[in-house]
């Protein structure tokens, strides 16, 4: 029996439209009174009016989803259908970002400095008892950047219910997560997207009852990938080397000295190549 699914596909300019997929539904977000909340905003109007009861399996997705994860909407649907009974199901447009940093915090501080401090005052004054600085690594499991991800109502409950009070604390901080954090050479973004992207894989690292599948790319797309970043002049022939030490690390138990030593050796292999 084929899962009910609901993919809201977002687009904000006319000229996007064209880009939409007609597996999912168009989400016209032009006129919205939160835009510097992304697609966070958007999730939050979903949440509120309650459409993610109208489905089994509710998302939201940008209408660069094809051109960012290189996999055609037919084929995730396909993927979701052909794999039930998971609370979420979500798929990764940039796998390769997992040999750049041990787990989603650390990454977020090379790309954004301050933001682990930036975060953690938001989750400590909001009482969740989270240490982001204690969290394990970021794996092809649970590792995510963006919001590509569809789940089930139950699970929309507890990512609203965890993610809420934070983005409200955040916004009631203007001046510190709405300013800009470094993105691309030339290119700000406000901390808060950088933030909230971040707070899926974070939830599925604290929650072991979560019943997640993440979407599995293939070694040579995320192979062509790393290739592809010219800009940090690197190169594949060190990703062998750190899944083996991935394989190394398994076996201690001692998460500062795995934090410490894979960030360590990444940094100089990184230099190396």
């Amino acid at each position: 029996m084929k899962t009910n699914i609901c993919i809201n596909q977002i687009f904000f300019r006319p000229e996007q439209a064209a880009r939409l997929d007609t597996a999912f539904v168009p989400f016209d977000n032009s006129r919205s009174n939160k835009p510097l909340q992304y697609e966070y905003g958007v999730m939050c109007d979903i949440h509120d009016r309650q459409l993610q009861l109208q489905a089994e399996l509710t998302g939201v997705v940008s209408y660069k989803f094809v051109e960012k994860t290189r996999v055609s909407p037919a084929d995730f649907l396909r993927w979701i259908d052909q794999n039930p009974g998971y609370d979420v199901y979500f798929i990764n447009p940039f796998p390769h970002e997992s040999y750049f940093g041990y787990n989603i915090w650390d990454h977020g501080e090379n790309c954004h400095p301050g933001i682990i401090s930036l975060a953690q005052e938001a989750i400590d004054a909001t009482g969740a008892e989270i240490n982001l600085s204690a969290l394990p690594r970021s794996t092809k499991h649970n590792l995510l950047f963006c919001n590509f991800w569809v789940g089930t109502a139950a699970f929309w409950y507890k990512y609203m219910k965890f993610t809420r009070p934070l983005a409200e604390y955040m916004m009631s901080k203007p001046e510190k997560y709405f300013s800009a954090a470094k993105y691309h050479e030339g290119v700000h973004a406000p901390y808060f997207p950088f933030i909230t992207e971040r707070l899926f894989t974070t939830l599925l690292s604290t929650d072991p009852s979560i019943k997640s599948l993440a979407w599995q790319h293939d070694e040579d797309s995320v192979v062509n990938r790393i290739n592809e970043i010219k800009i940090h002049n690197i190169h594949a022939q060190v990703k062998p080397c750190i899944d083996l030490l991935d394989k190394i690390l398994e076996t201690n138990e001692n998460m500062a000295i795995k934090r410490s030593l894979f960030n360590e050796i990444t940094r100089l292999a990184w230099r190396w190549t």
